[in-house]
Parts: structure tokens; C-alpha cells; sequence
């Protein structure tokens, strides 16, 4: 028979799906005749072009949704490949190729290669269908629930492949009790956890091997790696927390509950739990009522037809308050008056409240003092301009920045005019 193989591609190194690169390291690792993808490949035309260049005979096994070219010179499976007559759309990747395993067993029969009494019996696989169906996440409609309840009654039965019972022995559930959620939320993780090591394929080799102590082995390895990950996953959200105010608590909420989650061995790998608990006791220290925060700015306040408003900072607990996500404002000013209130209102988190009294300055040149104009005017040939001095809000005025002057005079009657 066929000498049959697999290659995992490691997804940091090749990417996803069937590559060029990787089809040549097939070739050039396996001498590699006949191809077939497993749950890839609809959309890996450059890779399968490299394969049948190559020489090779490719199968596509795939259930993803198809683009606009479909790979050529080569077979095809995918019940979401245009015209294909299949009725059930929801297959997984382990769906598709059970399928063309009982297509092939029963060509196989047509050819005489054996009978219904002599033929390979793949009921046995239903264990690996059922969990790669569930772990995949596709929609269960009424022929994925066959397999997966096929599986689960094997399973429940004690006829399981060696890595199936070695995944439930590590993961500490009862295989006589095997449920969907088992499937999905206890052995699958351990599965995926080996895409985190250095030897990707170990996932499949677990369920591959024929030797109990073997796959237990592997199944133990799978194990640390699923604690190393989600050990991981909590070390980052705690690193995440940064600076601690009142709008933190649903980050810390959610840091506590992944660690909380953690078996006893995952929560020994999180090096930074005590950022955790010193984000609680900081979150439980903090000042809520912004009565009690620093403003700064109100000097800025202008008026000119109209009130602007100052560039406030509110500041409390050495962080700077967002205006419409922690306080709203509220002026009222008199121009007349030269004053100006402002009341901070919290929300959101912060409550109370803080009124401010200022002074409202004026940008009409019209209330500017002005000096220089008689001391230093006289008239000689041409006429020489004053040295004119302009004061407003206690500041004294830049020409050409801040105003601009002209002036008219008449030398019978001694009177001049400058317009500032």
C-alpha cells in the first residue's frame, strides 16, 4: 500500500493554508505523489498551481466558502463549492473527509477490492468526528447532530481512540459521561494548546497513535500547554490594567474572573498577580466625588459677544477628568459684572459637584487702556507716530499681533487721529 504521511505547517513560519513553500517541502521531504488538504485548500490556488507543476495529484477536502476561482487540476470536496448537490453546508473540516472516506470505501467495493463483509469498518473514526465537529464550531444542524451523538455514544461506551481517552483522562472528566460541552470545552483546548509549541503536529499524533501510554504522554504535554496559554492570557490582561481610576472596575472585573477561572497549577504561572491585587486596592482607595478634584485653567475664559468657555483640568487622583465621560459643565456669566461661574457635575462614575467663581476678561479693544499719544506726537516733516501703548486684561498689546493702527492728521489745525 501507500506510504500515507501528514505535515501540520506552522502557522508563524508558512502562514495559513496550502503554500507554495510548503508543497515544496513536501516534495522535497516526503517525495510527496498524491496530496490532500484537510479543512484548507478552496482558497490556496498558487499552492495547488505548485503541486500539479510538481507533478502531483491533489484532492481538496475543504468546507470554507469558496471565492471567485476555484483551484484547477486538481479534485475538489466541499459541499459550499458552487453546484454541489450535498445537502448539509455545515460539515466540518472532519465532516468532509469522513465523507470521502465512505465515497472511496465504496468505490473501492464497486472495484472489488473488497466487500460489504471484508470492508475497513470507519465507525470506529465517529469518536474524532464527533469531537472535531464540535470543536470547530459549526452550526449543528440535523446531520452534524448525528455524527457528534454517534460519537458521544461510542465514546460513552468505552470505544474511543487511545488520545480521545488519554484527552479525558488529563482533562479530568468522566468519558461515561461524555457530553457536547466535554467535546468543546474540556479535550478541544487541549488540542488547539499544541499549535502553542514548538511541535505543532503533536495534536494529531495524540489522536493518531495506537499506544495508550503514548497518548497519554503526548496528552499530558498538550496539557501544559493549554496552562502555559492560559496562564499567558491572564499575565497580559493584568499588564494591561495601566493607571487605576473609577472607570477601571470592568477591567479589573475581568482580569480577576480569568484568574479566578485558572485551575491551581495555571494561577502558579502568572507572574504578575500581585499588579491584580494592588489594582484592587488602589480601585478601593480612590476618590469618587469630584468635589474634591483640582481645577485649573479658568483664566482662559474670554469674552467677545459671546462667553467662551475655559480650557479647564480637572484632576483627581493625579488623573485628568474627560469632559462628557466623567463631568459636565455648566457656565453663567455676567459681562458687566467681569465674572463668571462654572459648576463641574460628575457622572458616569464620579458624582458630586463643584462651583468656581472667575473673572471674565474682554478681547474688545474698545475697554484697552491707552497711552503715549501726547507725550511723544509732534509734528515735523512726514509727521512721526506716538508711541502708542495699549493695556487690556493687565496685558500690554503687540502691535501686529494683537492690533493694528493708522492715523490721519492735518497740519492746519493741529488735530490728528489714530484708529486702532
Amino acid at each position: 500500500g501507500a506510504r500515507v504521511d501528514f505535515m501540520v505547517p506552522n502557522r508563524f513560519d508558512n502562514g495559513y493554508g496550502l503554500t507554495p513553500a510548503i508543497v515544496d517541502e513536501a516534495k522535497k521531504d516526503h517525495g510527496t505523489e498524491v496530496l490532500v488538504t484537510v479543512d484548507n485548500g478552496i482558497a490556496s490556488l498558487e499552492g495547488i498551481g505548485r503541486a500539479v507543476a510538481l507533478g502531483m495529484e491533489v484532492l481538496v477536502t475543504d468546507h470554507h466558502l469558496p471565492g471567485d476561482e476555484l483551484p484547477k487540476n486538481c479534485i475538489v470536496v466541499n459541499p459550499n463549492q458552487p453546484g454541489c448537490p450535498f445537502p448539509s453546508k455545515h460539515l466540518a473540516g472532519v465532516g468532509v473527509m469522513f465523507y470521502v472516506l465512505l465515497a472511496l470505501r465504496a468505490e473501492m467495493r464497486l472495484r472489488h477490492v473488497f466487500d460489504e463483509s471484508t470492508q475497513p469498518r470507519l465507525d470506529h473514526l465517529l469518536d474524532l468526528v464527533a469531537l472535531g465537529t464540535f470543536a470547530d464550531v459549526v452550526r449543528l444542524d440535523a446531520n452534524n447532530r448525528i455524527l457528534v451523538a454517534q460519537g458521544l455514544r461510542r465514546i460513552r461506551s468505552g470505544i474511543m481512540q487511545p488520545g480521545v481517552a488519554a484527552l479525558f483522562m488529563v482533562s479530568g472528566r468522566d468519558c461515561r459521561k461524555a457530553s457536547p460541552f466535554d467535546l468543546g470545552f474540556a479535550l478541544g483546548p487541549r488540542l488547539n494548546a499544541a499549535g502553542r509549541l514548538s511541535d505543532m503536529a503533536l495534536g494529531i499524533e495524540c489522536l493518531l497513535t495506537d499506544d495508550a501510554s503514548r497518548a497519554l504522554q503526548m496528552a499530558e504535554e498538550q496539557l501544559a500547554a493549554l496552562n502555559a496559554n492560559e496562564a499567558a492570557g491572564v499575565t497580559d490582561k493584568i499588564a494591561k490594567l495601566g493607571t487605576i481610576t473609577v472607570n477601571s472596575y470592568d477591567q479589573i472585573q475581568a482580569a480577576r474572573r480569568s484568574y479566578d477561572a485558572l485551575s491551581s497549577s495555571q494561577k502558579l504561572l502568572v507572574n504578575n498577580y500581585q499588579i491584580l491585587t494592588q489594582a484592587e486596592n488602589t480601585y478601593k482607595s480612590l476618590e469618587t466625588s469630584v468635589a474634591k478634584a483640582s481645577v485649573t485653567g479658568l483664566s482662559s475664559y474670554v469674552y467677545s459677544g459671546q462667553a467662551y468657555k475655559p480650557a479647564l483640568q480637572v484632576v483627581l487622583n493625579k488623573v485628568r477628568l474627560q469632559e462628557g465621560i466623567d463631568y459636565k459643565l455648566t457656565f453663567s456669566g455676567n459681562k458687566n459684572a467681569g465674572k463668571a461661574m462654572v459648576k463641574i457635575q460628575g457622572i458616569g462614575n464620579y458624582k458630586g459637584s463643584l462651583t468656581k467663581q472667575f473673572v471674565i476678561y474682554s478681547c474688545s479693544i474698545d475697554a484697552a487702556s491707552l497711552s503715549g499719544l501726547k507725550k511723544s506726537y509732534a509734528y515735523r516733516t512726514g509727521g512721526v507716530k506716538p508711541a502708542v501703548k495699549l493695556i487690556l486684561n493687565s496685558t500690554v498689546l503687540k502691535k501686529g499681533s494683537d492690533y493694528t493702527i493708522s492715523y490721519k492728521s492735518n497740519k492746519k489745525t493741529r488735530k490728528a487721529q489714530v484708529v486702532i
